[in-house]
């Protein structure tokens, strides 16, 4: 079985409410600091950090967020490793 990296849309879901949490954002603020631009509506920054709708920030968004929290994109984005299967012909 072959593997690859994915992004664990869940755990950076998690990761970022963490990292909200710690340098104390709300989305409102999140929102305000990234700009009307960069970010729509605070409904979107409460799609990035619930991990069942499994929405996180473009890569764009991304950097300006890792700029916010003084952090690398790393810090923010969870990646993790998954099998996949090699498909067989079927004669």
């Amino acid at each position: 079985m072959n593997r690859r990296t994915i992004i664990d849309m869940e755990a950076t879901s998690i990761n970022l409410v963490r990292l909200m949490k710690e340098k104390g954002f709300s989305a409102k603020k999140m929102q305000e600091s990234l700009g009307c631009e960069n970010v729509q509506n605070v409904q979107t920054i409460y799609k990035w950090c619930n991990p069942r709708v499994k929405n996180i920030p473009s890569l764009d968004n991304l950097i300006l967020l890792a700029r916010l929290f003084e952090c690398h994109v790393e810090d923010i984005v969870v990646v993790k490793e998954v099998g996949i299967r090699e498909k067989t012909e079927e004669t």
